[in-house]
């Protein structure tokens, strides 16, 4: 059973925010992974703030404090954070193997290696800042979702 929502049949994912202490750090390594190019923004109080378009999503990467070094409202306290991260961005790539070593190489750590599967391949790494990213390729020889089959 479906449920009803006032946004009806028309949603969908527009935006994504991570939280950075480097934000030209991770724009950079998030730049070199996907192969997307972010543009700098800054915010009135002068935050860096970095953006791209992946598909039809903004993938935005917020500065966690000021440039006189204030917190910012909306950023994780560090001591709340910990070693937990509560989300998992995934990105669909042409080959996972080759993209989780990628990653490796940038400067990620290493969280779940790549298994195979007749669905896909995925593995998981943790960004420069600990935040956890997902790497999805298709089988070689499907289409399906892609062509939204």
């Amino acid at each position: 059973m479906k449920s009803w929502s006032p946004a009806g049949d028309a949603m969908a994912l527009v935006g994504a925010a991570i939280f950075a202490a480097d934000p030209a750090r991770l724009s950079s390594f998030y730049g070199m992974l996907l192969g997307v190019r972010f543009e700098r923004k800054v915010h009135e109080d002068g935050r860096d703030h970095r953006i791209a378009r992946i598909g039809g999503t903004h993938f935005e990467i917020k500065a966690t404090t000021t440039p006189d070094g204030e917190r910012t409202p909306d950023a994780v306290a560090p001591e709340l954070a910990g070693d937990v991260s509560t989300i998992e961005l995934s990105f669909t790539v042409p080959d996972a193997s080759a993209s989780w070593d990628y990653a490796l190489m940038l400067g990620a750590m290493a969280h779940e290696s790549v298994t195979h599967h007749t669905w896909g391949s995925f593995g998981t790494v943790r960004d420069p800042e600990g935040n956890r990213i997902g790497l999805f390729s298709l089988p070689q020889e499907s289409t399906d979702i892609e062509e939204g089959r």
